[in-house]
């Protein structure tokens, strides 16, 4: 019933069939029927009860390496108004006993060892006041949600958690860190089909180094005989790459770098990478880039792929934000909302095209299922015959049709002696949904966004 209340609520709010594109899985875990699933190598037992609450929820703990998180979920909280109801019959004794005692004993004793509980206006959410009179060893663990800052005395045993505050239960461990270095180098884009044994050789061959905010990791400029060269994901954090004062991309969670300085420019860096957070990245040498493309021959093919491609993108990125500040463009594309990693699907799945001139890319009218960016080249997009816009390299177009299809508005012709084209079809970014799902699952979401603000 809560699964089914989510999904609908999903499916409204951002107008996806996300069960149906296989981005949630339903893991059943009714009260009094847990469940184990598996997180990174270790088993996790999941304990759930029903809430009271208007709409269906759940209270749950998490249980893993012998400690214990609790969520409470929207509940009221109300010990005097829960005895009337099990006295009127309206709740049986397991559910009494369930919204009284399942993050503490009737005693007063801790059943878990980290509680977030939600507090606010009754009668569908627990008032402050009766989680004050809770026992001090409870009140100890637990930490306030969904509730106004200014409502939380400074002075209160309960806290609110502090924002972008991590609470660590488990110490981390060789393993543990392994596993999460793991997932990491599973998302770079171009290792998305990589044996997992390749990766675990490929990070057991890695140093992890971090850096702090301002620090250069790579410096522009020549690379002196000898020195050792590296390529680096971001593991945490993030970093800038930049040429001067310029900013030519942003680098988070998964993304690489360095790769190219490796295979095509030993002898020279064109930009600076400088971290903007407090950084952490995976670091791998030269000997280690080899082996890899030995061991997976396409990744060298991909590599090329993104090399040539990416700038153009980030061109289409960097122009529709010039155009949208100096006020020459309503809306925006959908590359202006994509993270580098999201730009490395649209690269590494869409399909480069040469056409010659007075080629037509699409024919005002046509069906629409695709969007197309110019990677080279100049085109001429016309009404019944009317030149109504110059199109030139890193320009997009066609986005929305990707998602509703639709009947072209325009001719899109070329114009110079040839052009380059990347084609996104619907079908290749179903594809890209089922292979990269993070990727793509973004790609859908800013499309829809773009679809939007275009209404507006």
């Amino acid at each position: 019933m809560v699964y089914r209340a989510l999904i609908e609520k999903m499916r409204l709010i951002t107008g996806h069939d996300v069960e149906g594109r296989g981005l949630v899985r339903h893991v059943p875990s009714n009260p009094g029927r847990p469940a184990t699933i598996e997180v990174m190598g270790d088993p996790v037992r999941i304990d759930t009860r029903w809430n009271l609450h208007p709409i269906p929820t759940n209270g749950f703990r998490l249980s893993v390496g012998g400690q214990t998180f609790g969520y409470s979920g929207d509940t009221q909280y109300d010990p005097g108004r829960l005895a009337a109801l099990r006295e009127e019959g309206r709740l049986s004794a397991d559910q009494y006993e369930a919204l009284m005692h399942f993050f503490w004993t009737p005693d007063g004793t801790p059943t878990v060892d980290l509680l977030y509980h939600e507090a606010g206006i009754p009668p569908i959410h627990t008032e402050l006041a009766h989680l004050r009179a809770l026992p001090p060893a409870v009140k100890a663990r637990t930490r306030l949600v969904h509730i106004a800052d200014g409502d939380v005395s400074p002075a209160d045993s309960l806290t609110k958690p502090l924002p972008l505050t991590t609470h660590v239960l488990l110490a981390s461990t060789r393993a543990s860190r392994e596993r999460l270095l793991l997932e990491t180098i599973r998302l770079v884009g171009y290792l998305y089909d990589t044996p997992l044994e390749t990766l675990r050789e490929l990070l057991h061959r890695a140093d992890v180094l971090e850096w702090a905010p301002g620090e250069l990791i790579i410096r522009k400029g020549s690379v002196a005989p000898g020195e050792p060269l590296h390529f680096f994901v971001v593991a945490d954090g993030e970093a800038a790459v930049k040429d001067g004062r310029r900013l030519l991309a942003r680098l988070v969670k998964a993304d690489s770098f360095g790769e190219w300085g490796i295979s095509h420019q030993r002898g020279f860096r064109v930009a600076d990478v400088v971290a903007t957070t407090p950084c952490q990245c995976i670091r791998l040498g030269e000997a280690e880039y080899w082996w890899l493309a030995d061991r997976q021959p396409v990744i060298q093919e991909r590599i090329s792929r993104l090399r040539r491609l990416l700038p153009h993108l980030e061109v289409v990125q960097e122009r529709g934000r010039r155009l949208r500040a100096d006020g020459m463009m309503e809306g925006r594309g959908i590359l202006e909302y994509l993270t580098t990693s999201q730009l490395t699907g649209v690269a590494l799945f869409g399909e480069v095209k040469t056409l010659l001139r007075g080629a037509v890319i699409v024919r005002e009218g046509d069906r629409a299922d695709a969007f197309y960016v110019l990677v080279s080249g100049h085109l001429q997009a016309t009404v019944g015959g009317r030149v109504v816009r110059e199109l030139t390299e890193g320009d997009g177009f066609g986005e929305i049709a990707l998602l509703q299809g639709g009947t072209r508005t325009a001719t899109i012709t070329v114009a110079s002696a040839d052009a380059e084209v990347l084609v996104m079809r619907r079908q290749e970014f179903e594809s890209m949904l089922a292979t990269m799902p993070a990727f793509a699952w973004g790609i859908w979401e800013t499309a829809t966004t773009r679809e939007e603000s275009s209404r507006a």
